[in-house]
This record gives structure tokens, sequence and C-alpha cells, in this order.
């Protein structure tokens, strides 16, 4: 590793592996690597969007790095619930299930491996957490004790393997349910009191059901269709609010259902969910009639969120045609931008970057989601174009106005909100 030159450097680092890999191996070997393989696409998601870095992802092991211990311990929690969400439709001996654990100490770096004791430590803290638990050390949770609002279990004193001191350890307490961190789930305000209805068409039976289960826990009547004629049938006979479809579907495929409910005037929004990543297919599925696009795997948190998005969308269109946060107001059809009853003139890209806020008003969203709505493409996250791009836009809007809306949640991204 020191051909290269070495750095040294303070990091928080997370470490996972499978609870029983070879157990699950000898009982369904390619059942297990499917799963295995999705999970770990969807914690390397979770991971970019809490700004960290998977260093290596070797077998049933995973192991990432987090400028910000606060995020590190977020998204390991946050991997806990959405695998916990997938595993659920799955049988206890066909569940895939992680251990966790969080360190925050030096490390050695190249600038793409990390070496070093606090690397070692956080792998003895996983080894103390049982299937789909999170454990830290003392340093970290001294760190998070009053920035999160989780509960944690003091472990006491452990004697480590190739530790030469005694580690305090503790781990957080069940989160299953109720979500700890206070992203939105069953928040949302339905138009006219009346709960929501949602159609999801998805020939993955398991992918169904999660996302089934999860919007009813968050309040939303949901209806299932397996192929895409009954996604139509129903599509055109029911008076749903929002709907879920998979591309690749038996018989009719996913864009021929949406363009054929496009051509029938049904103007409900549409999420359209895909295994293909591309620029081009996005697009494809954006022009045939999708409202926005999510690639598989992913998390329920972020569907959930893209799915309020698309309602709050559809529910400001109908109403007004304006966004109107505070004495922020943006009329979406003159693309016109008042402030206390002040007109500010916005270019295209700023416009769109304040819309994008305002539409997720209240939820802190990343420079990753950021590049991936406004700019439409895959930049690398450690640019700085959207530091300088939120920073003309509050020049404008905030600067000359109380309160501010504009904040910069630390390690995270930014959020709109009042105060």
């Amino acid at each position: 590793m020191c051909d290269k030159l070495c750095q040294r450097k303070l990091t928080a680092i997370l470490n996972a592996d499978v609870d029983g890999y070879c157990r699950l191996v000898e009982g369904d070997e390619e059942g297990t690597i499917r799963t295995l393989s999705l999970y770990k696409e969807l914690m390397a998601r979770l991971i970019e969007e809490y700004s960290g870095r998977v260093v290596e992802c070797p077998g049933d092991n995973l192991l990432a790095e987090f400028p910000s211990v606060v995020n590190a311990v977020r998204c390991g929690i946050e991997i806990q619930r959405e695998i916990g969400f997938h595993n659920a439709n799955l049988s206890p001996d066909h569940r895939v299930e992680f251990r966790i654990g969080i360190h925050v100490g030096d490390v050695v770096t190249d600038g793409e491996r990390i070496l070093g004791d606090g690397v070692n430590l956080a792998a003895r803290i996983q080894n103390l957490a049982h299937a789909g638990e999170v454990c830290v050390s003392a340093s970290v949770y001294d760190l998070i004790k009053s920035a999160l609002d989780v509960e944690f279990e003091d472990l006491g004193e452990k004697a480590l393997k190739n530790v030469s001191k005694p580690v305090r350890v503790f781990r957080a307490k069940p989160f299953r349910g109720d979500h700890p961190l206070g992203h939105p789930t069953g928040q949302f305000q339905w138009r006219n009191g009346k709960d929501m209805r949602a159609l999801i068409v998805e020939d993955d039976e398991r992918i169904a059901s999660f996302v089934a289960k999860g919007l009813r826990q968050a309040g939303f009547a949901v209806d299932v269709a397996g192929d895409g004629e009954e996604g139509l049938r129903l599509g055109l006979n029911e008076p749903y609010d929002v709907g879920i479809v998979d591309i690749m579907l038996p018989g009719m495929d996913g864009l021929s259902l949406i363009k054929e409910l496009r051509r029938n005037k049904r103007r409900l929004p549409l999420l359209v969910l895909s295994a293909k990543r591309s620029v081009e297919d996005r697009v494809k599925g954006l022009r045939i009639g999708g409202d926005d696009y999510l690639v598989k795997p992913f998390s329920f948190s972020e569907l959930l969120a893209r799915v309020e998005a698309l309602l709050r969308r559809s529910s400001s269109a109908e109403e007004s045609g304006r966004l109107i946060i505070g004495d922020l107001s943006v009329d979406l059809i003159t693309r016109e931008v008042l402030r206390a009853g002040k007109r500010i003139e916005l270019q295209p890209r700023e416009f769109s970057l304040l819309e994008y806020l305002m539409r997720n008003a209240g939820r802190v969203v990343s420079k990753t989601m950021i590049l991936e709505h406004v700019w439409d493409c895959n930049f690398d996250p450690q640019t700085n174009v959207v530091d300088v791009l939120v920073c003309r836009l509050r020049n404008k809007v905030d600067r000359d106005f109380e309160p501010k809306l504009i904040h910069t949640v630390r390690g995270v991204g930014y959020v709109l909100r009042p105060g």
C-alpha cells in the first residue's frame, strides 16, 4: 500500500457483514447471492446519499468511510431499516441480515484503501452486533448522542480480539416500525382529508409486497397489478392519485402502459421503476409520460419521498400553479418569483434548483440528488457546482430578506424551510 503516497487521517468507519452467511449459502446459494447483490447495491446508494464512500465490498463484507460521524450512524440505521423492509417478505431461512459496527479513528490511506487500528476496531465492534443491529464505539456515541434522536443501550466495556484495551460499546435500540431519524413517513397532508389511492404495477411479488406494505403504513389505499394489462384496466377505471410502474412487465411493458394511460387522458402522476440506470433510459421513461424515475434497487424512504413530491406537485398545479413557502412564491406557468412582494430574477438553473427545493420543502436533499434532478446527469459528487449554484440562489432569495429559507445541513445537503 505504501508504494503510493500514504496519508493518515481521522474518519468514521462503517463495517458490515452478513449474519450466518455460510448457513444461507448452504441452504440456497443462488438465491442468497442474488439477494446479497441487490442489498449491496442498496447499501452503496445509501452510503453515497449520506456522503460516504464504499472502500471495498468483498464477499459478504462491506467497508465504508464517512467524513461525518453523524452521517455514518444515520446511514447504518437507514441500511438496517431498508433491508428490514425487504426481508419482511422473505421466510426467516432466506433473510439476508447484516451486522453493522461503526468507529471513528485514525486510518492510513493511499486515497483508495484504508488500513489501521480504526478499521480493525470497527470490524470487532460489528461482531458484537446481532442480525439487523448497529453497534458503535464510545468515541462515536460521545459525538452523536446529542445530535440524533436514537436511543442506545450501553453494553459496557468489551475485550476485543487484537485490541490491547477494553472498548466501551453501545447498541442502537430496536427501530423496527417508526423511523428513528424523523424522515417523512405518513406525515403527508392528504387533499380534502381523504386517503390517497396508489396503483402499483410490478410483476416481482417481493418488491410489490414491500412497497405496498410501506405505502399502507404511510396512509395510502393501495392496489397491486402483476402485469401491464391489469395495470391498464385499473388505471383507466379507478380514480388513483399516483401510480408506480415497473418498465419490465410481462405482456404489455411499462412504457406501453404509460403511453396508453396518457393517450386516454389519465393525468395521474406516475413514478417509473427500472433496473436500467442510464441517462437515455431515464429520458425515455420521462418523455413517454412518466413524471419521475427511480432506479432499482431503491430505499423505501426515497420512494415515499418521491411519491409525496409528485403529489405535492400535482396538488399545487391543480390549485393555482404556484409553490408558496412563507413569503416566497413561485409561479410555475409564468416562472415569476416573488419574495415579500418583490420580484426576483432567476437564471434557468437557479429557477430549477429553487423549484426542486420548494417541492421538497422540509426535506434535506443531498448534493447528489440536486445534481441528478437539476442537471439530469451524473457529476462527480465532490464537485462544487452545487455549492456555487446554492450560493447564487441564496444571494437572490435570502440575502435581503428575513427569515432565511435555504439552510445547510452539514455533511448531508440542503433544506428549504422557514426560520
